[in-house]
């Protein structure tokens, strides 16, 4: 193995990517969701 290849690379190289389905009782009479049920699914 070449040290190339041992080498990691940063943190600010990588991503994370969630998708999640709201669904109607998420959401105010306004369609916006709640701030509660978008830090549910942070933590």
């Amino acid at each position: 193995m070449d040290d190339q290849a041992k080498q990691g690379k940063p943190a600010g190289a990588s991503r994370t990517e969630l998708s999640v389905a709201m669904l109607p009782q998420d959401a105010n009479p306004y369609g916006s969701i709640h701030g509660g049920v978008i830090l549910k699914n942070i933590d």
